[in-house]
């Protein structure tokens, strides 16, 4: 076994010992844990505010899916997607990606089922996979946690570089691999 492979194995162990030595050591000063306690209520008030956005979000995702917009989507896009030298089949990941991190992955588990890992199709969707994010998510996520009402420029944002990932990911593999 390696130095790093021994190390590694020691972190979790770590962390759970300095986290009983740091409650040890507040428990004497009671402010520090008052603290802690009014942090962990405050955490939960937090988690349990985010359950109503977080349902909404997962039937809408599902209902996206099921739906069959993404396959919609990517015929309508395909002249664009030609022209950019997109492959066509990587659409339906490039359309669920920013909704759902989850079934972007299943997405591209078929991917790789059908086309290879390595293959242009699936090194293109793994660059994809690799380099975005679930950013609608997030955003209702964050945002709701935050109380944030307007998100300005956020979503334009994060479309656009989705758009600029995909674009240059494709060129990417098709470039270096």
């Amino acid at each position: 076994m390696g130095i790093f492979s021994f190390l590694s194995s020691l972190v979790i162990p770590a962390v759970v010992l300095l986290c009983g030595i740091s409650f040890l050591f507040g428990r004497g000063a009671g402010t520090r844990l008052g603290l802690f306690m009014a942090g962990a209520k405050q955490g939960l008030r937090t988690a349990a505010g985010l359950i109503p956005t977080l349902c909404l979000l997962m039937a809408g995702i599902a209902m996206f899916g099921a739906s069959g917009a993404p396959e919609l989507l990517a015929r309508a896009c395909q002249p664009v997607t030609d022209l950019l030298r997109i492959p066509p089949q990587i659409l339906p990941l490039v359309f669920t990606r920013p909704f759902s991190g989850s079934a972007s992955l299943a997405q591209l588990n078929d991917i790789f089922a059908q086309y290879g890992a390595d293959s242009y199709i699936g090194r293109c969707a793994s660059l994809i996979m690799g380099s975005t994010d679930s950013f609608v998510y997030i955003f209702a996520v964050y945002f709701a946690a935050a109380g944030v009402k307007r998100s300005r420029w956020a979503m334009p944002t994060a479309v656009l570089t989705q758009v600029f990932c995909v674009i240059f990911c494709c060129w990417l593999a098709g470039r270096w691999f």
